[in-house]
């Protein structure tokens, strides 16, 4: 077995980018010589499985019995009982793709958590009248003092050592009553993090596009940031396709181009937002 995991979970309606842009992407640019791949099944086709049984990564079959951002975390908890990985690194496979080795991060920083900070505000207070149904009553209070004034923490890629990344796993298995929903992760995540204490990754290991502050250019189909350095890991982040800044996603020329005017509409919204209700102001 090997030293390092990239875990990462899909069904049927993403499997097709995660085989040809996020697998791709990763086998084009990431050294594996240490590392192996782990994608969580929940509902894969037969001939997308068939095409992965092609492809150097582990697949593990899942029970599909709540949302699957949120039940992956079980499945990954129970996986990591049964194999003794040093260093893990969980990723969205159905927006995100790899454009330079990240290997270099398993090592820097090994005892602690890894992950990204929003570079706005963060809407900390809606996630919690929204979620508090789905979150354990008696930790909102304290999840709700230990995440308060704090830039939130995006997990669409998150490194941890193994015994801290099972302690999240477990603790959104055990937080979470309602696992039917998109998005009480990311509060659990920002608590556990904000109490236990985290690195924080530069921008370019999980470059989440309305989130920067410099504008990023794109050629032959690549990502560069506001330096005109090649970005590491793109985020093509959002709730749904509408709120996604690009179209066509995905690895390679002729992939990625801008919807301009959405991408303005929500940056301007978004600094709206910030405006009306900037962080230092949140709860009270």
């Amino acid at each position: 077995m090997k030293r390092n995991v990239i875990m990462t979970s899909s069904d049927s309606k993403f499997g097709d980018f995660l085989i040809d842009h996020f697998l791709k992407s990763i086998e084009k640019n990431v050294t594996l010589l240490d590392t192996d791949i782990v994608i969580f099944d929940y509902g894969l086709t037969t001939g997308q499985k068939e095409r992965l049984k092609g492809k150097n990564v582990k697949v593990v079959k899942c029970n599909r019995d709540g949302h699957v951002v949120i039940i992956r975390f079980r499945d990954m908890l129970n996986f990591l009982k049964r194999h003794k990985y040093k260093q893990i690194l969980s990723c969205d496979g159905g927006d995100i793709i790899f454009q330079n080795d990240i290997v270099h991060l398993f090592y820097k920083d090994e005892d602690k958590f890894r992950a990204g900070c929003e570079e706005k505000g963060f809407p900390f207070n809606e996630l919690l009248i929204k979620f508090q149904k789905s979150i354990d009553p008696s930790r909102i209070d304290e999840i709700k003092r230990t995440i308060k004034n704090k830039k939130g923490i995006n997990g669409g890629v998150i490194i941890a050592p193994r015994e801290k990344f099972m302690r999240f796993c477990k603790m959104c298995n055990d937080l979470i009553i309602d696992k039917s929903k998109y998005g009480p992760d990311q509060l659990i995540l920002n608590y556990l993090l904000y109490k236990e204490g985290f690195a924080r990754l530069p921008r370019t290991y999980n470059y989440f596009l309305y989130a920067v502050d410099d504008v990023f250019e794109i050629k032959d189909g690549k990502f560069y940031d506001g330096t005109n350095n090649l970005v590491y890991i793109v985020h093509n982040s959002g709730t749904n396709s509408f709120m996604r800044a690009i179209k066509n996603f995905g690895y390679g020329i002729g992939f990625n181009k801008v919807k301009y005017i959405r991408y303005y509409l929500v940056r301007i919204f978004l600094k709206i937002s910030n405006w009306i209700y900037p962080l230092s102001h949140q709860y009270e």
